[in-house]
């Protein structure tokens, strides 16, 4: 084995090679004396080979004359080869192993760095268990079926699940981001003579190992970028479990409403059948009549805007399952009167952690802090380490010329004659352009810093959100429980003594009619307020970012059925 730095003249097309490595020939090695030629030859022909140590030309044996050839005497040979040794072998040992040690540090590293990141794999990969535990479950068409429908069957979270998906791609791309092998060939347009014969072609297969910590940050960088495709796959979930929310308990009220208003209508036509048989009768004004038939009509029109309401409400709730928009529901809905168990500040704290496009924005920063200790590493060299054969053809035969100008004739061709040459190889690029790799990790930075700006921007817009909810919340507890406990109790009353009244004739048909529309008003707004009270609370949990502790005191179908109209038909 010996260290070799050689050149190649080709005066035809003017152009010097360079080469520094090792060469391995059978624990033969070639000197550099052997192939360099001495300043002061180099002017001669280009078939020759410059002598060395005091024989002043080598030419081939065709370009002889006989009488030349005739007078040759014994030289000693120029070219010596290199003795051998136990040495070479040991060092070329010690080199292979370093380079053993070398790449199972380096795939150590990586399968460490890995490790890491199937956390996140594993996090990430269950992120829709919606589709999974919704499967095999009895459909039943209530709110709780239908969100795990909504987990199953959504086009919107499939999407964002497949978008999840490939960002875990990312990962192991990272891991085994090793640029490609190279392999490289070169013939010699004008062979190299040497001792054991002409240089022909070399063949040469090489591989570039980046350093450890690029690998290491581009699983970082992955590994982030995944937990960000996580976090946007939850919000979207939130998005559309709200959407579905609102729009059951949407259609749950207008539900209920055309319920109420069918009740009141069927009263009113009740009493104007009997208002025209009074008046047939002369009893009842006709102005009595008239003014029934104008309620009658002013609610036919409200009942008839609500069943249209319905359509557009229903096509919501089959959009958010995915399903045609003209699919009906089997059952009526109904809406859960339900009271927080936290505090607005509780719930302040909660949305700061748990909310899903906070943490977004979290795992953008933590990924643009990786890709800036990412771009540091750039300066850190990267290994390439190389193997190369040159082939060489069979020795050529020279004819020696002494210094007094006899010829002697060529001796035998050395025994590894036509051997090829092996060079072990290894290279670093340099780093050198600072300037680059600074700008790289400033963009970074100015990156993470925007990640973070945004992410507080959000969290202010998101808290302002979550108090106006929460005031719209108490603004509908506060209005069901006026209505249920005051305001529908006393018109009950109130309805109720002006039916008695009429009935005994002490009152006419304008206060029962007016007692009527107030207790259907007041039965419409407890409607309102206990579907606002859900939607706004659907509303919290989606700028929280988790279902709330709350507690369920009775329904809409409860509360509507014990503020019911009385009945008078019979009476």
């Amino acid at each position: 084995m010996s260290v070799f730095f050689q050149v190649i003249s080709n005066s035809r097309l003017n152009w010097f090679g360079m080469s520094f490595g090792i060469m391995f020939h059978q624990n033969r090695c070639l000197s550099a004396s052997s192939i360099l030629p001495r300043p002061q030859d180099r002017t001669l022909d280009r078939t020759a080979i410059t002598p060395i140590t005091g024989i002043k030309r080598i030419v081939p044996m065709h370009t002889l004359s006989p009488s030349m050839a005739r007078n040759t005497s014994q030289e000693p040979s120029i070219l010596v080869p290199c003795r051998d040794g136990a040495g070479y072998a040991v060092r070329l040992v010690l080199v292979m192993m370093c380079v053993v040690v070398a790449c199972s540090l380096f795939f150590v590293g990586i399968q460490t760095a890995h490790a890491k990141a199937k956390k996140a794999v594993k996090a990430t990969t269950t992120a829709h268990h919606g589709l999974e535990t919704a499967q095999g479950e009895e459909a039943t068409e209530d709110l709780a079926s239908f969100l795990a429908q909504a987990a199953k069957d959504n086009n919107q979270l499939k999407a964002e699940f497949f978008r999840v998906k490939s960002a875990l791609e990312k990962i192991p791309q990272a891991k085994w981001s090793l640029p490609d092998p190279k392999f490289s060939f070169g013939y010699f347009i004008e062979s190299v003579e040497t001792r054991v014969g002409p240089q022909l072609m070399r063949f040469g297969l090489s591989q570039t190992f980046p350093w450890i910590g690029k690998i290491l940050g581009r699983i970082d960088v992955a590994t982030n970028d995944a937990r960000a495709a996580q976090a946007r796959f939850e919000a979207v979930r939130l998005s559309v479990f709200y959407a579905l929310k609102k729009a059951w308990y949407e259609y749950a009220y207008l539900d209920q409403a055309t319920r109420i208003l069918q009740e009141n209508l069927d009263l009113l036509r009740f009493l104007e059948s009997v208002a025209r048989s009074g008046y047939a009768a002369g009893t009842v004004p006709h102005a009595d009549v008239l003014s029934l038939q104008v309620e009658i009509g002013k609610l036919e029109e409200r009942l008839t805007a609500l069943r249209d309401f319905k359509k557009p409400a229903l096509a919501a709730i089959n959009a958010a399952l995915s399903r045609p928009v003209g699919t009906s529901l089997s059952a009526a809905p109904d809406i859960p009167v339900m009271h927080l168990r936290l505090d607005e500040d509780k719930l302040l704290a909660q949305q700061r952690k748990s909310n899903p496009r906070l943490i977004v924005y979290d795992h953008i920063a933590a990924k643009e802090a990786a890709g800036k200790r990412l771009a540091r590493q750039d300066y850190y060299p990267d290994l390439t380490l190389g193997v190369e054969t040159i082939v060489t053809g069979d020795a050529r035969l020279f004819n020696r010329v002494s210094s007094d100008g006899t010829i002697s004739a060529p001796s035998a061709p050395p025994p590894d004659s036509g051997k090829n040459a092996w060079i072990v190889s290894a290279s670093i690029n340099i780093p050198l352009w600072f300037g680059r790799i600074e700008a790289t990790a400033r963009e970074a930075e100015y990156k993470r810093l925007a990640a973070l700006r945004n992410r507080d921007g959000l969290a202010d817009t998101l808290g302002a959100d979550l108090k106006m909810a929460m005031y719209n919340y108490r603004d509908a507890m506060r209005k069901i429980e006026l209505y249920r406990e005051t305001l529908i109790p006393k018109a009950m009353q109130s309805f109720r003594a002006a039916l008695s009244g009429y009935q005994t004739g002490l009152t006419g048909f304008a206060a029962l009619v007016d007692a009527q529309r107030t207790l259907l008003e007041f039965q419409l707004s407890l409607t309102r307020a206990v579907a606002d009270q859900a939607e706004q609370l659907s509303q919290v949990e989606l700028l929280v970012g988790q279902d709330v502790a709350s507690g369920v005191d009775g329904s809409l179908m409860a509360y509507s059925t014990s503020s019911s109209v009385p009945s008078i038909k019979g009476k």
